[in-house]
């Protein structure tokens, strides 16, 4: 090899060398122009085995909920009754996400999907409660405790005697993780850490006696430093939790602020590594919007069942409102919502179960898409139910109350919207920095820029397309191939044009990852159908199934142009404009006379 030319690939794995030491991302590869086909396909599909242990594991379940949980109940009285949980610990609930060599059942993330689809369809607070359990309050210790931690922390997390929160929020850092004030400072023996501050919001908080809290370790001259994960229990001393805050929705779970005043926290209790507090955060909080996602999913049949039995049974003019076009709109649109919704979030699961695919983008992406359509299928289905819907009684209310919280949770969703685009760009525009340098110096480094110039005539010819999808689906793949395309334009056209700024044009960013999220929700359906249908389903057998990838294409394919029409074409300046002006004046300030 010359040693005054780079060749490709020595630049190649220059720009990617982050991307190489990290799994690989349908979204990522999505924004850089490429479709990487064999990510997500074939849909991810559980063996006969696993099958058979999920739904034996689940009717009990399904049996257990029906018998023993009054959602009303638990809603009126502001608390889970005790036998309720000591119910599920007895089921095995609190053993789901555990590893099996530690007495945990281990399950794979499509079985505890299913699971918490099933009990938010009893109980979105119970639901919360344990989901804030299994997954974010104990997941940490799962990924990156000890052996001598989870040999320590495990058996009382599975047994239900211990119950497990997540300790991140604070009254002054959101979701700007970064901004955290709680502080631990190494004691002068150098054995114990000593954590002050307090945290918002927790889960769980007024009985949990096990905490992944995360605090910056603070030197001897006061300055902080290194965001870093502690496992904190209660028994510590110096823990206490707040008075219960009174919510508008999820009123059976418990949320409480949670104040640690110079907790002796073991050294030995640093969870992964000092000053990878953040990465471990994030790790979770993947994990925390999939089940977030799926428990959205699953739950919001109840609604959908809700108004088909409504539209059904309810007659006017005499004729049942499920008769009636603009209600057959409604029940259909509720329908393929719920599909694509269970696409996405199964698609998902099967792909961090494998281990082998970076879902950071993609988890985002679910939460994002079935937190806001779960919160559309229960306004229509409230309007379904015409007055009875706001009626108490008919508990739509209820479910209008426990779902509001949702675009809240795991991140906000305009947060997660930034995440998702400037995540989906960053190393796309590594690589088109480094393409920039070797531009710079032409000569030594001509193999990068023909790579490049080649690539891009290629794709200006052809754009990349999926390989060897039924042909019943064609016009959906058409839709996929033509946006992935033009995400890829949009993505280099503004990291060229704003650099390291794009991080503040949000009104961008935010047309960037609707773009995304209707690709990928898109990508999900598709999948699911074309793996069918090689399984060997007939076109006459997906008939419905088709039918409603039909509409959710159609639902796509609107937001999809409408986001990218709106990056050259908007009102972002009236916007700007009129925000600045309602706050400048701290009032509604526009007068109808005078």
């Amino acid at each position: 090899m010359s040693t005054t030319t780079q060749s490709t690939e020595d630049v190649k794995q220059a720009s990617f060398k982050k991307e190489k030491k990290s799994l690989p991302s349908f979204m990522k590869a999505a924004f850089s122009g490429r479709i990487d086909h064999k990510l997500i396909f074939p849909f991810p599909e559980p063996s006969s085995e696993e099958m058979e242990e999920m739904d034996s594991f689940l009717q009990e379940l399904d049996k257990f909920c029906k018998q023993n949980i009054n959602a009303s109940k638990i809603d009126e009285e502001s608390k889970i009754p005790q036998e309720v949980l000591d119910g599920l610990a007895e089921l095995g609930i609190f053993s789901l996400t555990a590893p099996e060599e530690y007495d945990g059942l281990g399950v794979s993330n499509v079985f505890f999907c299913r699971f918490l689809g099933l009990i938010s369809r009893h109980c979105a607070s119970v639901s919360t409660t344990c989901g804030a359990h299994l997954s974010i309050g104990s997941k940490g210790l799962h990924i990156f405790g000890t052996e001598e931690q989870k040999r320590k922390y495990i058996p009382g997390i599975i047994s239900g005697e211990t119950i497990a929160a997540f300790c991140l929020t604070e009254p002054q850092a959101g979701s700007d993780a970064h901004s955290i004030r709680t502080t631990a400072r190494l004691s002068e023996d150098g054995k114990h850490f000593i954590l002050n501050g307090e945290k918002i919001y927790i889960t769980n908080g007024a009985f949990a006696n096990f905490f992944t809290v995360f605090a910056k370790i603070a030197s001897e001259n006061e300055e902080e430093s290194g965001f870093t994960a502690f496992i904190v229990t209660r028994d510590l001393g110096g823990v206490t939790s707040g008075k219960e805050e009174k919510k508008l929705g999820l009123k059976g779970s418990s949320t409480t602020p949670i104040f640690f005043n110079d907790v002796k926290v073991p050294v030995e209790n640093v969870l992964g590594e000092r000053g990878k507090g953040f990465k471990i955060a994030m790790e979770i909080l993947n994990l925390g919007r999939l089940g977030l996602a799926a428990a959205c999913a699953g739950g919001v049949k109840r609604l959908v069942n809700e108004a088909i039995r409504q539209a059904s049974e309810r007659k006017q003019f005499g004729s049942s409102l499920s008769s009636f076009g603009l209600i057959q709109k409604k029940l259909a649109r509720m329908g393929s919502l719920c599909f694509a919704m269970n696409s996405a979030v199964l698609l998902t699961a099967g792909l961090a179960d494998s281990k082998e695919v970076d879902v950071s983008i993609e988890s985002a992406i679910c939460k994002i898409f079935t937190t806001e359509s779960t919160w559309e299928i229960v306004n229509e289905t409230v309007q379904i139910f015409g007055g009875n819907g706001f009626i108490a009684d008919f508990e739509l209310e209820r479910a209008l109350r426990d779902t509001r919280v949702n675009m809240i949770f795991e991140g906000t969703n305009e947060i997660l919207r930034l995440f998702i685009a400037l995540t989906g760009i960053k190393d796309f525009g590594n690589y088109l920095k480094n393409v920039g340098k070797a531009l710079n110096k032409p000569l030594q480094s001509m193999d990068v820029i023909i790579d490049y110039l080649s690539t891009k005539v290629i794709r200006s010819i052809a754009k990349e397309k999926f390989d060897n999808v039924e042909s019943l689906l064609s016009s959906e793949t058409k839709v996929v191939e033509k946006y992935i395309a033009l995400l890829n334009h949009v993505a280099e056209k503004h990291i060229k044009m704003y650099k390291k700024d794009i991080i503040h044009q949000q009104f961008l960013l935010e047309r960037m990852a609707n773009m995304a999220m209707y690709i990928y929700v898109l990508v999900a359906c598709i999948s699911r159908i074309d793996t069918q249908m090689k399984n060997g389903k007939t076109a006459e057998d997906l008939e419905h199934d088709l039918a409603c990838v039909r509409i959710f294409s159609e639902i796509a394919k609107e937001k999809l142009e409408y986001n990218y029409n709106g990056i050259n074409s908007n009102y972002d300046d009236s916007i700007t404009k009129v925000s600045n002006h309602l706050c400048e004046n701290q009032q509604y300030p526009f007068k109808v006379w005078g």
